[in-house]
């Protein structure tokens, strides 16, 4: 399988994964935008949005491109997620965004998200 059908086949399987767990869930297929899934929930009268970006190998965002996926949820009030699968792992890992990336490769500013519980930010 080539990389272009384990990334799709990788943003299908997590798009599920979001739906299994009551989010309503757009795929950007083969887009070159800042998302490759936007997912919206309500709960108890709140609405929360996602977007979200899968990869399914060794591929990593680099800080120009972590930045500016920050930089867009943030411009329209939406949560940012990574999602990757690491080898041995059989379920996608969700991770939520907590800042901006620093060039000289330090840590990633993330943490695990749960997309089953409702999480304020």
């Amino acid at each position: 399988m080539n990389s272009a059908a384990k990334g799709a086949a990788f943003e299908r399987r997590c798009r599920k994964d979001l739906e299994e767990a009551g989010w309503t869930v757009v795929r950007a297929a083969a887009s070159k935008g800042p998302a490759d899934l936007w997912a919206v929930r309500q709960e108890n009268g709140r609405s929360r949005m996602l977007v979200i970006q899968a990869k399914a190998g060794r591929q990593a965002m680099g800080p120009g491109e972590w930045n500016r996926f920050c930089q867009h949820a943030e411009l329209i009030l939406a949560t940012p997620i990574v999602v990757d699968k690491a080898p041995g792992v059989s379920r996608p890992q969700w991770w939520r965004i907590t800042g901006l990336k620093d060039a000289r490769g330090g840590p990633q500013p993330r943490e695990p998200f749960d997309i089953d519980a409702w999480q304020e930010d």
